[in-house]
């Protein structure tokens, strides 16, 4: 029993002084230094632009028309090409779907003409714009920015597939047609 005690408590005093000399001699770590050749990003890469956007009406239902006033900022000075790329069951009265701002100043806010929709019926839906800058070196950077809208209640009324019964407790039931393989 004793020697049991004595191995652990020799093995329990080793470990101790291998800590305390390890903080005590511990060696620096040096940085890596990333190549002057090689580009790193924390992320993703995008371009970078800024937008800011005003829905004209709020509290929206089925066949209003509305209308959405954008605006984008980049510090770079190059012009900003954007376009919709979506807009996903509101109908765009816009014929243009594609911008150009001139070259933009740093500091100064590009407003583009304002995008004007019809909801046509209760949702919500997502208005998808793609934003481009090209930087000094010739490359071409974009953004994706999306719009929310909300109209009417925001649900989207489904219709069922199947017909609907009321059982014996009261509640509903979705009888759907079957596809037969016979």
């Amino acid at each position: 029993m004793r020697i049991i005690h004595r191995v652990t408590l020799t093995l329990l005093l080793t470990n101790l002084l291998m800590a305390c000399t390890s903080d005590n001699n511990a060696v620096a770590q040096q940085p890596k230094v990333a190549s002057e050749n090689v580009e790193t990003y924390v992320g993703k890469p995008s371009a970078p632009i800024s937008m800011n956007y005003v829905i004209s009406k709020q509290n929206l239902e089925p066949g209003d028309e509305f209308s959405i006033q954008l605006d984008f900022h980049s510090p770079t000075e190059s012009p900003i090409s954007i376009k919709t790329t979506s807009t996903e069951k509101l109908t765009l009265l816009n014929a243009q779907t594609k911008w150009q701002t001139s070259a933009t100043a740093p500091g100064r806010r590009e407003v583009l003409p304002a995008l004007n929709f019809v909801a046509p019926e209760n949702g919500t839906f997502y208005i998808k714009l793609l934003a481009s800058v090209e930087q000094e070196d010739g490359k071409i950077l974009s953004k994706p920015f999306v719009i929310h809208v909300v109209v009417g209640d925001g649900a989207i009324q489904l219709q069922p597939v199947g017909e609907v019964v009321i059982d014996d407790n009261g509640r509903k039931i979705i009888i759907q047609k079957g596809d037969s393989s016979n």
